[in-house]
C-alpha cells in the first residue's frame, strides 16, 4: 500500500470509531429519557435533519464545483472547507444546545448531546486532516 491508501484506512477507521463510540453515547443517554422526552426529542429534530443535511450537500457540491471549475488554489479550497464545515457543526450543535435547554432536558442528557457531538465531529476532522 502506498502513504495515501494508509493514511485514508487509518482516517476512515478512526472516522468509523468516534461515530461508534458517539452513537454508543447518544443511546445511552436516549435511555435515560422519558417516553415523552423521546417524543419531544424527535419532534425537536425531525425538520432540521432533512434542512442540515441538505446544506451538509451543498457545501460538498459547492467545494467540489470550486476544485473542479475554477483556479483557486486547492490548499485554500480545502481549508476554507473545512473551517465552513467546522462553523456548519459549530452552529448546528449551538442550536440545537438551545433547544434542549428551551425544552427543559436534563444538564446530564445536554452534556452527553455535546460530548457525542465533538466526538463525532472530531472524527470528521481526524478524516479531512488525514487525507490530505
Amino acid at each position: 500500500m502506498d502513504g495515501f491508501a494508509d493514511n485514508f484506512m487509518i482516517a476512515f477507521v478512526l472516522f468509523m470509531l468516534c461515530n461508534f463510540i458517539s452513537r454508543l453515547i447518544n443511546e445511552k443517554a436516549n435511555k435515560k429519557l422519558e417516553p415523552e422526552q423521546k417524543l419531544i426529542l424527535l419532534e425537536l429534530f425531525s425538520g432540521d435533519r432533512t434542512i442540515r443535511f441538505g446544506l451538509l450537500i451543498a457545501i460538498m457540491v459547492l467545494y467540489f464545483a470550486i476544485l473542479r471549475f475554477t483556479n483557486l488554489n486547492p490548499e485554500i479550497t480545502y481549508t476554507a472547507y473545512i473551517v465552513i464545515l467546522t462553523l456548519f457543526v459549530i452552529v448546528t450543535g449551538f442550536r440545537s444546545y438551545i433547544k434542549l435547554k428551551n425544552n427543559s432536558f436534563s444538564a446530564s442528557y445536554i452534556r452527553s448531546y455535546i460530548t457525542s457531538t465533538t466526538i463525532s465531529f472530531a472524527g470528521m476532522i481526524i478524516f479531512l486532516l488525514a487525507i490530505i
